[in-house]
């Protein structure tokens, strides 16, 4: 027996599995001009997070940068934020429907961590003998 579109959407939620998930956000300077706007804006993130079933596992502010190829004449630069968190894909879907208009989130991208790296730390090689 095939499945139907509503016996796939259900057999899809039941092995819905918790992942890690790495964000790297780019804010909008003209949004968020200062610091504290900046903060803001990170907060409003990772409540979103926690409300779509995540949780954060660390946030670490990077700094601001210009751009190097500039889409928009009026936000020659923006600041980056990188979000460790985990959570279904639930989270996912309701993360990319609550930032697509929000303005003050000038880029998003979501990327799944494996391979047991941790957050804010780089995979170290050992070196090769010969």
């Amino acid at each position: 027996m095939a499945p139907t579109e509503q016996n796939f959407t259900r057999i899809r939620n039941e092995r819905n599995e918790v992942k890690n998930y790495e964000a790297l956000y780019i804010i909008n300077t003209t949004v968020a001009a200062t610091q504290a706007d900046v903060d803001q804006v990170i907060e409003k993130i990772t409540k979103e997070m926690k409300v779509g079933g995540g949780k954060v596992d660390k946030v670490e502010p990077l700094e601001k940068r210009t751009f190097s190829r500039i889409a928009n004449k009026r936000s020659p630069n923006g600041f980056y934020v990188n979000i460790w968190f985990h959570g279904d894909s639930k989270v996912m879907d309701h993360l990319r429907t609550v930032f697509i208009r929000d303005e003050s989130i000038f880029r998003v991208l979501f990327t799944e961590v494996r391979f047991g790296r941790t957050p804010g730390k780089a995979k170290t090689e050992e070196p090769v003998a010969g």
